[in-house]
């Protein structure tokens, strides 16, 4: 009777089989539902790199696609944009600068007493392009205070690491560009952002010092859901992202906040607002 021998189990070949790689569609499920997960396991691909292309051209385009009250097109001028969020109306964000009629715009292209226009394509592209800039300049400061993270761990920063996990947490900006457009597409008009139509029925605002109203104007001008999504998305880049300490990692949010509102302010892209009249 033949002796049948046993294999080792250490000598048994081992089939691996390894987790399937997620598409772009995963990985941003993954931000928006497990953001702490998601970070913590960052994606070694370069979808990030098309996220960012994407984001660049909603918000792009988002910004010369804002209509006034006619229906029309707004031209809005070539000035030095300020670096807070996405293009819309007024207040502080990127590629919303206010009209000035006497910048770039051919003769004859506005209706009389009007901000409305029908811009050569070179104007169009200026204004779409500093809204992209904005938002390339609000990443590379995002990039470098990622790097007090990495100093307080001891570590040095890796700046592209930290550009990649900025670009994964500005996807909410680009939601609001995108719902932005679709709003628009719609039939919808250009008004006041976030809660800033509050300070003008505040009768306490127009006594205030004209730096504080630029400055109220500026923070109730961009306090939407996701400009406040974008910060807690910065809090868990930092957090799970580079292993940061939880402190640290508020002061990254901090101060990014606060650079994203005294910016506008400072270089005067935020006025102070008007009452409303009874």
């Amino acid at each position: 009777m033949a002796t049948q021998t046993a294999t080792p189990i250490a000598m048994m070949p081992m089939t691996i089989t390894r987790a399937p790689s997620r598409s772009l569609a995963g990985h941003m499920l993954a931000l928006l539902v497990q953001p702490s997960s998601f970070f913590m396991r960052l994606p070694g691909t370069r979808h990030w790199l098309l996220v960012a292309l994407l984001i660049w051209i909603i918000v792009g385009t988002a910004a010369v696609r804002r209509p006034v009250s006619d229906g029309s097109v707004v031209v809005p001028p070539v000035t030095v944009p300020d670096v807070t969020s996405p293009p819309v109306d007024g207040g502080g964000d990127f590629g919303a600068v206010p009209f000035d009629p006497s910048v770039n715009i051919p003769p004859g292209a506005l209706d009389a007493g009007t901000n409305t226009a029908t811009p050569d394509i070179a104007d169009i592209l200026i204004v779409g392009l500093l809204a992209a800039g904005n938002l390339l300049v609000a990443l590379a400061i995002q990039t470098v205070l990622l790097s007090e993270v990495s100093l307080l761990n001891g570590r040095a920063p890796q700046l592209g690491r930290n550009l990649q996990l900025a670009v994964w947490a500005s996807v909410p900006l680009g939601l609001m560009a995108l719902f932005q457009l679709i709003y628009y597409a719609l039939g919808g008009q250009g008004g006041m952002m976030g809660v800033s139509l509050l300070l003008q029925r505040w009768e306490a605002y127009s006594s205030l010092p004209s730096f504080v109203q630029s400055f109220l104007h500026s923070l109730t001008a961009q306090l939407t859901l996701f400009w406040l999504w974008n910060a807690v998305l910065l809090y868990f880049a930092a957090r799970y992202g580079l292993r940061g300490k939880a402190w640290a990692s508020w002061v990254v949010v901090v101060v990014w906040l606060l650079i994203a509102t005294l910016v506008p302010t400072l270089t005067g892209a935020v006025q102070p607002l008007s009452p409303i009249t009874p």
